[in-house]
């Protein structure tokens, strides 16, 4: 996560908090968010996905 990230998603009108912030660019969070970015699956319908429950596990 970089600053410009952060940026980024400001100009979507997407307000991140200071301490959210300092967290993603220097603490854990910044190492965590990638991650689980990578696990997001890219293959499924997302109309479909809407509908359909979220399976926690």
């Amino acid at each position: 996560m970089t600053a410009d990230d952060l940026i980024e998603v400001q100009t979507l009108s997407v307000r991140i908090p200071a301490r959210a912030a300092l967290d993603l660019l220097e603490g854990d969070l910044g190492v965590r968010v990638p991650e689980l970015l990578s696990s997001v699956r890219l293959d499924i319908d997302r109309v479909g996905a809407l509908v359909t429950p979220v399976r926690r596990g």
